[in-house]
């Protein structure tokens, strides 16, 4: 789950782009606008807005899927059984 460097908003993964080491830039900050034309022939048009809003959506239901948590519930349970406790 990227988030910019610039605006700071989270985003999917195919509209970031590297800057510096480590630090990524939305497509919009890149190219300093609110939307991108996309498409063949750029016939349609997406809002940062309209990103940021549909990633939450999905995150939140991704978070919520049956499958998803039971997956970071065994992840979290095995990596708990490699923590040991020095006295």
């Amino acid at each position: 789950m990227p988030q910019c460097a610039k605006c700071r908003d989270f985003f999917p993964p195919d509209v970031m782009m590297p800057a510096d080491p480590g630090d990524f830039l939305c497509v919009f900050c890149h190219r300093d606008t609110d939307e991108v034309r996309y498409g063949e022939n750029n016939e349609h048009v997406i809002g940062r807005k309209e990103i940021v809003e549909e990633y939450k959506i999905f995150m939140k239901q991704l978070k919520d899927s049956p499958n998803v948590s039971k997956a970071l519930a065994e992840k979290s349970k095995e990596e708990s059984d490699l923590i040991k406790v020095v006295s």
